[in-house]
């Protein structure tokens, strides 16, 4: 199975959030397994003060995971690159698409990932010049060389990416 990552890059209150979440709708109606991963450029502390968990790691723990009966979740310092792109495959190894937010300058695969690039009203695009960007999401004419959808057009950027990358549902769930 492959799996493959698109980012969805842009200014901030450009329309990312709102397009990952049509987007992963849409593509879950037509039967894909849909993943995401979200980029910040600051850290976040991800575990509660006081919660045991956090006391595991003021403890010095180089990674904790919390497991309930229908989630896991694992705290760690960050790896470097080759590692983290293992546990990245790792983690999405069943999935069948995984839309990135944000990740404009940071890779999320150690080959290049396709860029979408949602631009608010009012701005210009950052990334016309970027290799890696195939498609831009504006409610304007903008002067792009790659295919541009306004934000509404989530239909229609769905079958675009389907067509352009050669995509289909893997219906190979490894589930007996």
């Amino acid at each position: 199975m492959t799996t493959h990552f698109f980012r969805i890059t842009g200014a901030k209150n450009s329309g990312k959030t709102t397009l990952i979440v049509k987007l992963t709708e849409e593509l879950i109606g037509r039967g894909y397994r849909v993943g995401t991963m979200k980029h910040s450029s600051h850290d976040h502390e991800f575990d509660r003060s006081g919660s045991d968990s956090h006391h595991h790691s003021v403890a010095g723990s180089s990674a904790t995971i919390i497991l309930s009966p229908n989630k896991l979740v694992c705290h760690t310092k960050r790896p470097p690159s080759e590692e983290l792109f293992a546990i990245i495959r790792q983690a999405y190894h069943d999935i069948d698409i995984v839309l990135c937010e944000g990740f404009a300058r940071f890779p999320v695969a150690p080959q290049p990932t396709p860029m979408i690039e949602c631009v608010a009203a009012g701005e210009d695009p950052l990334f016309t010049g970027d290799p890696d960007l195939v498609a831009v999401v504006a409610d304007k004419t903008l002067p792009v060389d790659v295919p541009l959808f306004p934000h509404s057009a989530t239909t229609e950027l769905a079958t675009w990416l389907e067509k352009t990358f050669h995509l289909a549902p893997d219906t190979n769930t490894g589930s007996p």
